[in-house]
């Protein structure tokens, strides 16, 4: 297996870098990367795994770690749509509309728990719950599940919609550090153009969008099959017999 990992790993056709420099230093760290890092990197094909990865089937789980410490954390996911879609920015207005107007305040103020909140990463395409620090994972879970009925049956304001873009728009308009220019092509293949055009779809989005998505993403019986939940934490907790308990040997 070692020399599996070798073949893959350690080998010029299977390497890409990322270098952050300026443009009179170009040729030079190009140089240096080829003749210094990449030097005793082998040449070759790598070796045919054992595992298809066309065979591969996402599967919803429950999943309950316990672990040698006296907190918890929860969280539950859901595979929504990619960076592109045009209900990639609803999603991501949504987990920023929830976060303060309703799970905060029931996730800490009433569950116990140090924080949570729900988030969504365009570039996976993954739309999340979580709590950490939480006292009550398992009361928690079904928060996460009130949060939409709560969607469902409250009155979004354009107090509450307008703050929920800004705090987007201070997400993506935040500076970037030298090093983290250019990642988002690098690793998922984002242009600035791409970039842009997310950013203007922000504007046009209505607090029924954020209704419609919810339901179509996350609070459908559909949705709710496809999600996956998690409890890492406290052995005595107690889940049902549905779950999948994952028992990790840390001492």
């Amino acid at each position: 297996k070692l020399r599996h990992v070798q073949s893959v790993v350690f080998n010029k056709l299977a390497v890409r870098a990322a270098v952050t420099t300026n443009p009179g230093a170009i040729d030079d760290n190009q140089r240096a990367l080829e003749h210094r890092l990449l030097a005793d990197y082998p040449v070759a094909q790598p070796q045919p795994s054992d595992v298809d990865p066309s065979k591969f089937t996402p599967q919803a789980k429950r999943i309950f770690c316990p672990m040698p410490f006296a907190t918890n954390y929860a969280a539950r996911a859901t595979s929504a749509v990619p960076y592109s879609h045009p209900d990639s920015v609803k999603l991501q207005l949504l987990a920023k509309y929830l976060t303060p107007n309703y799970l905060h305040r029931e996730i800490r103020e009433i569950n116990g728990a140090y924080g949570g909140g729900a988030g969504y990463s365009a570039v996976q395409g993954v739309f999340s719950f979580f709590s950490y620090r939480d006292p009550a994972p398992l009361a928690t879970l079904k928060t996460f599940e009130k949060s939409l009925e709560w969607l469902a049956s409250h009155e979004i304001s354009d107090r509450e919609l307008s703050e929920a873009k800004l705090s987007v728009f201070g997400d993506l308009d935040a500076p970037l550090a030298a090093a983290d220019e250019g990642m988002a092509y690098f690793t998922a293949g984002i242009t600035d153009d791409m970039r842009q055009e997310r950013r203007e779809r922000f504007f046009a989005v209505t607090s029924e969008d954020l209704k419609d998505v919810a339901y179509r993403y996350l609070a459908s019986p559909e949705a709710r099959a496809a999600s996956s939940v998690a409890v890492i934490g406290e052995q005595s907790v107690q889940v049902t017999q549905d779950w999948t308990t994952l028992r990790l040997d840390v001492e």
